[in-house]
């Protein structure tokens, strides 16, 4: 039981700064989205046509 709760309370401080550094990112991609005129999704499949030949992606 007890290594149990261990764990968990590694996991939670392993959890935490990710956390923050996730939402962070979020917010960073939501302003370069918000920036840029093109979506990024667009790119991708852009990305995605020019490499159909290879077939690594399906």
């Amino acid at each position: 039981m007890e290594l149990l709760i261990g764990l968990g309370i590694i996991l939670l401080i392993l959890f935490i700064p990710f956390k923050n550094i996730f939402l962070k990112g979020k917010e960073n991609i939501q302003k370069i989205n918000s920036n840029n005129p093109i979506p990024d999704k667009h790119q991708v499949h852009k990305n995605h046509n020019s490499h159909k030949g290879h077939g690594c992606c399906h």
